[in-house]
């Protein structure tokens, strides 16, 4: 990627518009009682699964499974403080955990919450699973990812970014469906660069692994993957990258 690449930029910047914290929610997806009469090798193999057995304050067992991340909400929010041209809430240092985010009680993270499920609701979240699936190359039936994303999903983007409009957008690294909540992610695109000499694709991204940072998605055509370079961390790599459908809506008074 050249140093002197031009971007054509929306007004969106991560440091301003993107949230101050990074995407440590832990989400507790199941919370169910197991029954006192559950055998003691059972209850191992729950444990080795990855699952938590929590007793609660009426001294009955509990079995919780956790999931990481709200990036779909953190995005979905951060575009919902950019498009109604409000501040993005900063946190003081009592009202974060030990993680570094909101505690779940926290008018924020109720917020952020109720928009990643918001963003999973959308008909494009189907492409989570159907793009999981398919092939990065073309076969006899689909065209395969990496075109999907090039000759049809890169033009949306260019749209938008030149109408001045950041995007919601799923990123896609999993291959079987057990990985989708881990592999794949959802950020804000605000910003890109195309240089036909080299066709290569640059997009400037909004993170929410990586907060106050302006990270770079690229690649060439010849490229099997998509590299995303974040300044002062690791690199991460993708499939293939979509626009979700989204509506913004006002957020609420904190």
């Amino acid at each position: 990627m050249s140093q002197t690449t031009e971007y054509i930029r929306t007004n969106f910047n991560p440091v301003e518009h993107g949230f101050h914290f990074g995407n440590g929610f832990l989400n507790t997806v199941i919370d169910m009682r197991i029954p006192r009469a559950t055998p003691a090798p059972v209850l191992n193999w729950i444990k080795k699964q990855g699952a938590e057995i929590v007793t609660k304050s009426d001294k009955k067992d509990y079995l919780q499974v956790h999931a990481k991340g709200r990036c779909g909400g953190m995005a979905f929010a951060s575009l919902d403080y950019f498009y109604s041209n409000k501040i993005i809430p900063r946190c003081s240092k009592s009202e974060l955990t030990e993680e570094g985010v909101p505690y779940d009680d926290h008018p924020l993270a109720k917020y952020i919450h109720k928009r990643l499920f918001d963003s999973f609701l959308k008909e494009s979240a189907f492409r989570f699973v159907s793009w999981t699936l398919y092939d990065d190359e073309p076969n006899m039936l689909f065209k395969g990812v990496k075109y999907w994303t090039w000759h049809e999903q890169f033009p949306v983007i260019q749209e938008a970014i030149h109408q001045g409009r950041p995007l919601p957008l799923g990123l896609v690294n999993a291959h079987n469906l057990l990985d989708i909540g881990s592999k794949n992610h959802q950020v804000v695109v605000y910003g890109y660069a195309y240089e036909p000499e080299t066709e290569r694709l640059s997009l400037l991204l909004y993170d929410n692994n990586y907060p106050e940072v302006e990270c770079v998605l690229t690649a060439t055509k010849q490229d099997k993957h998509f590299t995303q370079l974040n300044p002062g961390y690791s690199s991460d790599t993708w499939r293939g990258f979509f626009v979700q459908d989204y509506t913004p809506v006002i957020p609420p008074e904190l």
